[in-house]
């Protein structure tokens, strides 16, 4: 920190999401295996969550209030409290889950993960259902929303 303002080194960060209502960045730390919170009205760092080794996807769902994050190698998708960052689910994978999307219209979670699968989440219950299945690694991908 300068001058009681972050300066971030991008190369430790793999994805973002934002919190547009509280003016917050979620970055996946993937040096300090945390998820860092930056307070972007404050111009500083609000909080880090630590634990969150090989983190990679993030994704926010506003309308639900919560952060669900992606740690690669271990297969797992943690769930936090988009108000006071507490856990509340992890939910298991096969293995390396990557990128995170969170579709507001269907309520979904969606999960890249074992090289050519997505795992789908119902980011309200936490209900997973069956992984879909794809015909090549999901290293990137959006939702569409015409459909």
């Amino acid at each position: 920190m300068t001058g009681g303002k972050i300066r971030i080194r991008m190369e430790a960060y793999d994805h973002l999401a934002l919190d547009a209502k509280r003016e917050r960045l979620f970055l996946a730390n993937t040096v300090n295996g945390t998820l860092d919170i930056v307070d972007l009205k404050a111009g500083k760092l609000f909080k880090q969550i630590r634990g969150q080794t090989g983190i990679q996807g993030i994704a926010y769902a506003a309308d639900l209030d919560r952060v669900f994050v992606g740690l690669g190698g271990g297969g797992l998708c943690n769930v936090f409290a988009g108000d006071d960052y507490r856990p509340l689910k992890t939910i298991k994978f096969s293995d390396d889950t990557d990128n995170v999307r969170y579709d507001p219209a269907t309520h979904l979670t969606f999960v890249a993960h074992a090289e050519k699968a997505l795992g789908i989440i119902d980011a309200k219950t936490y209900a997973v259902s069956p992984d879909l299945k794809l015909p090549g690694s999901a290293e990137g991908f959006q939702i569409e929303t015409s459909r």
